[in-house]
């Protein structure tokens, strides 16, 4: 399931679009319920914007996903999706690499190095119960 698409850059068949769009089967998919992310195996590249709240959603609902992240290896939720991660790839950078969602240009080749991150089915996580280290400091949950 494409979480973050829309009618013109979807990756897969089927996809969740941020507004109503033609063959989306739902909008913002950060508010479906997390057992329908768990149902899932989830492809996600959503605005960098919505990073910190998809990685709340993870966590969660325990939910398997690819996630594509800029490689900022400096910021603390990049760190967060490493220690999900079973596995993560350096992308190659290359022209025409990312699609905008609505009709626009085409984005450029990235400045930045681009990283994906596979992670695996896990148990839902309450804020109390966390199995990864500074996640609640991340997340901004406790002072």
């Amino acid at each position: 399931m494409d979480r973050f698409a829309s009618a013109t850059n979807a990756r897969l068949k089927r996809f969740n679009s941020r507004w109503p769009c033609p063959g989306a089967e739902a909008v913002d998919s950060l508010s479906l319920p997390d057992r329908e992310w768990r149902m899932e195996y989830n492809y996600c590249n959503p605005p960098w914007s919505l990073m910190e709240r998809l990685a709340r959603k993870l966590l969660s609902s325990g939910a398997q996903a690819l996630v594509v992240t800029p490689a900022w290896r400096h910021s603390l939720v990049y760190q967060l999706y490493r220690q999900m991660a079973q596995h993560t790839m350096r992308l190659t950078r290359k022209p025409g690499m990312f699609t905008p969602g609505r009709p626009m240009r085409t984005v450029g080749t990235p400045r930045w190095d681009v990283d994906v991150h596979v992670i695996p089915l896990r148990a839902p996580q309450s804020e109390f119960g966390f199995e990864y280290p500074f996640t609640a400091a991340i997340l901004g949950l406790h002072d």
